[in-house]
């Protein structure tokens, strides 16, 4: 086996810019492997077989006898984008995290990860949701992605027109939604959320009753970013 030390290393830099942590989740595995992965320690098998899917490096370079990768043997792959030229976003459970409104107060949420979405040009974003419910239909359809970024929930720095996860206090149980937000026109205390869905009313609610807000910067489905 040549030096695969280095033919690491210099796909590390290749494809992620050097950066152990992009590496790392790229294939699902930790800073610490691929921190040592760079230097002298032999990747496990697994990790091996995770580079070769999905970057496209075949065996031949990445075991042969070339104590070295040359840039040149290292091409684009078919099926990932360059991982340095990207952004990624955690994807939560917001079950395990117990609801929208925890979920947003957590500080620490590495547990409640359920992988990450990674983008080219994304929008600056705390991280993204699965979508649930019809609300949204057909504009967006449950096990679409939600990319949101948490901002105060203060009734004068709302955005109206603009979409929003909302947790909305429904006597005393946490209702969790997203829709667009309008402005009344009657009345100063209220909001105005509204569906795409046809078949959904639109409905008027006390802005007190809000108790957390993410504005949706982006949604991506089957057939790729909105």
């Amino acid at each position: 086996m040549g030096n695969i030390n280095s033919k690491i290393d210099k796909i590390a830099e290749k494809y992620f810019g050097g950066n152990n942590s992009a590496f790392a989740k790229a294939m699902g595995t930790n800073e610490a492997n691929i921190r040592n992965y760079r230097n002298n320690t032999i990747p496990k098998l697994d990790f091996i077989i995770a580079v070769k899917e999905k970057l496209g490096i075949s065996f031949e370079i990445l075991l042969g006898d070339n104590e070295t990768i040359e840039t040149s043997q290292v091409n684009e792959p078919p099926s990932l984008l360059d991982y340095s030229k990207q952004t990624l976003i955690p994807l939560y459970d917001l079950k395990q995290a117990g609801g929208l409104k925890k979920l947003l107060s957590l500080n620490k949420k590495e547990s409640i990860v359920l992988g990450y979405i990674s983008l080219p040009d994304a929008p600056k974003c705390d991280g993204a949701l699965i979508a649930f419910g019809e609300g949204m239909h057909p504009l967006i359809k449950n096990g679409d992605y939600l990319l949101y970024k948490k901002v105060e929930t203060k009734y004068n720095q709302l955005f109206y027109g603009e979409m929003y996860l909302l947790s909305i206090d429904v006597e005393g149980e946490e209702y969790i939604t997203f829709k667009y937000i309008q402005k009344s026109e009657t009345n100063p205390d209220t909001i105005v959320l509204v569906s795409f869905n046809q078949n959904f009313q639109t409905k008027e609610i006390p802005f007190a009753n809000v108790k957390a807000l993410a504005l949706i910067k982006a949604t991506i489905n089957r057939t790729g970013m909105l």
